[in-house]
């Protein structure tokens, strides 16, 4: 029941601001694959690759990316199914990983390993127990294998030639957004300011980032010394209303001819990303209005003009890999139930499930977490008639479920929290109640409890107690780095040391 939950309230949260206008859908997917935890496309674009979880273990498999033939499996020993980034060069996919060795001790271990395409034999290039090059945006260069964090920042540069990884110095708010192959050259906005402020009507949709200012744009030539240049500017705000004169999307202000390319390039060199991210490219919105199933696609790639291949919701609320013909769309679903008795499930599950839910206090939040929270109700009715009488029993099941750069998620573990965390949020002693606020939001404390709430520093972490249970402190141990920025979340449990 808790997938088909978080699947409802997914439909109901997803929607962007194009939904009153997409036309009706009409390209059904060529096929699905389940449990990929990573995949890349041939260059050519006839070769479908993924890295997928099975029962023993992750498994690389090669297909035909017009039928999903599989034509190769091959086992990856030592691979589990934690962070993992992918990116191709030829015949060879390079794979980012990252796992925690040990947690009460902060031991981690970065790899980039390779596996050949063609056979699935599988290299490990590079290891490290230190946090370099954490590839959440994962490019290939002509000099190597380029890593950034989640909006850019702290880049460093993996050289295939000596397998050492390299920083590359860039001022604290220059982020690496793109990276265009073919002219070994990124594209670098200068920003800081990554909040959002957003609101809707029946007449128009807003969406600011920052304070709406326009954003320098540079390039940086990995050709000639990684050599800046600034070119421009970029606007990531939007306005879309049925006024058109008042409508504007995200674009670049580039008045030089010869960076024309700069636009088109950011665009289809950020892929794989959230649909939301389309709406600075009309075209590209409008092909994602008519796939099938398009406002349950978490994640979209576009494969020349040819394919899609998405990460989608699947009916039964699970997430699969799925592909699409561009060029030769699929216009009829293959039916594996038949029409009317998914009708009558569908009448079902509307007749006796009823959603409530509510934005956990957004000005609360919004001090230490980059993200919206929710609290979901799911209210399931049951009628009984068996014995002659006609009864009803009603159940409640709720949750928490998380929104970031349209991406939603229940939160089942605190460790989910930490991408959350906003970039510029620093945990100190100021600080520290505003994190204990948001604690209260998501874990609401008891009328006894709340005598024991307290925090307080102890070395490399900070300390949230929460109750007590038999003269025992329980709490939360947040740990972070040697500048207060959140790394760590654990679970709450109880504290060895109370630190007072």
């Amino acid at each position: 029941m808790r997938i088909f939950n978080s699947l409802i309230f997914i439909i109901v949260l997803s929607m962007t601001a194009f939904s009153a206008f997409a036309e009706p859908d009409s390209n059904y997917p060529l096929y699905s694959l389940q449990n990929v935890v990573a995949y890349e496309v041939s260059q050519d674009a006839t070769e479908l690759f993924t890295i997928e979880q099975t029962d023993t273990g992750s498994m690389f498999v090669r297909r035909d990316i017009a039928t999903g033939e599989v034509l190769l499996n091959a086992q990856l020993e030592g691979f589990e199914p934690k962070f993992m980034n992918t990116v191709i060069m030829g015949d060879d996919i390079y794979v980012f990983h990252f796992r925690v060795l040990n947690r009460e001790k902060r031991q981690m271990e970065t790899s980039v390993s390779k596996i050949n395409s063609q056979d699935g034999q599988l290299k490990t290039i590079y290891k490290s127990e230190e946090m370099l090059g954490f590839a959440e945006r994962f490019y290939v260069t002509k000099n190597g294998l380029l890593m950034t964090e989640k909006r850019g920042n702290r880049p460093f540069l993996f050289n295939l030639d000596t397998n050492k990884m390299t920083p590359l110095e860039l001022d604290e708010d220059f982020r690496i957004r793109s990276f265009d192959f073919e002219k070994n050259t990124a594209v670098i906005i200068k920003q800081s300011d990554f909040s959002t402020n957003s609101k809707s009507n029946d007449e128009k949709s807003t969406y600011t980032e920052g304070d709406g200012s326009l954003l320098d744009v540079y390039l940086c030539d990995f050709s000639d010394g990684f050599k800046l240049n600034q070119v421009g500017q970029y606007q990531p705000s939007y306005v879309i209303s049925k006024n058109e004169e008042e409508s504007f999307l995200p674009h670049f202000i580039i008045d030089d001819a010869d960076y024309a390319w700069v636009g088109p390039s950011f665009m289809v060199n950020r892929f794989p990303i959230f649909p939301g991210a389309l709406i600075g490219d009309p075209a590209l919105t409008s092909t994602m209005e008519s796939l099938v199933g398009g406002d349950m696609i978490t994640e979209v790639s576009f494969v020349h003009d040819q394919y899609v291949v998405a990460k989608q919701y699947s009916d039964m609320g699970e997430i699969a890999l799925v592909i699409f013909d561009l060029k030769n769309p699929k216009m009829n679903k293959t039916e594996t139930v038949s029409q009317e008795d998914q009708d009558k499930i569908k009448a079902l599950l509307r007749e006796n499930l009823t959603t409530e839910k509510s934005a956990l206090d957004p000005a609360i939040m919004s001090l230490v977490f980059d993200a919206k929270f929710y609290q979901v109700n799911m209210i399931t009715t049951e009628v009984d008639s068996s014995d002659g009488y006609i009864s009803t029993m009603t159940s409640t099941e709720s949750f928490t479920a998380v929104s970031q750069d349209g991406v939603f998620a229940v939160l089942k573990q605190n460790e989910q929290l930490v991408p959350c965390v906003a970039e510029s949020f620093v945990l100190n002693e100021k600080s520290a109640v505003q994190f204990q606020d948001t604690l209260d939001v998501l874990f609401p404390l008891g009328t006894f409890a709340k005598k024991h709430k307290a925090f307080y520093h102890d070395v490399d972490s900070w300390v949230f107690v929460r109750d007590e249970s038999f003269g025992k402190k329980e709490g939360i141990i947040v740990n972070v780095d040697s500048n207060g920025k959140i790394i760590g979340i654990q679970s709450e449990g109880k504290l060895e040391e109370d630190g007072q």
